[in-house]
């Protein structure tokens, strides 16, 4: 199965300064990624450190190629997946597996360190302590449990005043 995902400079910058940067080759983060997501498996991707700027372009494509047989997970995941969501969701699944991998472009050479040293931490107390969805709201917003109950409360008080 060849797939072919497109990375837009302006929506991908993270992912296309990576690749710019000469860090990462994008077709084989891909196979790797959907082969360890279809068989529920968690890794970091690594990154390599060299500086070798490529030129900038708004729309970079890669292909990948999937075997029929050695990758017929990671196949099975991407027909599970709606039409037209496919470059999407795995840029994403590309995202989750990078996990704090920050691209250089992003801070100035004084700054790495500081930005290395946060990424360290972070990753070292990951599994410390998880942040519950609803310290992650803010502070006028619903949960979907409780817009649920708001909704059902707000259909029964119209199917009352049907009935009255």
């Amino acid at each position: 199965m060849k797939i072919r995902v497109r990375l837009y400079h302006y929506h991908d910058l993270d992912l296309v300064s990576l690749y710019r940067e000469g860090r990462i080759s994008i077709s084989k983060a891909i196979k790797c990624t959907l082969k360890a997501f279809a068989q529920k498996k968690y890794m970091q991707l690594e990154v390599g450190s060299k500086k070798c700027e490529k030129t900038a372009k708004p729309v970079y494509m890669f292909n990948v190629i999937l075997n029929e047989e050695k990758d017929q997970d990671a196949i099975e995941l991407l027909n599970k997946i709606e039409n037209g969501y496919r470059n999407n969701f795995i840029k994403q699944l590309l995202r989750e597996y990078l996990c704090f991998t920050i691209p250089d472009c992003y801070t100035s050479s004084e700054n790495k360190s500081y930005i290395s040293e946060c990424v360290r931490c972070i990753v070292e107390e990951y599994e410390a302590r998880s942040a519950s969805v609803k310290e992650c709201l803010p502070e006028k917003c619903e949960t979907s449990e409780e817009k649920t109950m708001d909704d059902e409360n707000e259909l029964v008080a119209m199917f009352k005043n049907m009935l009255f």
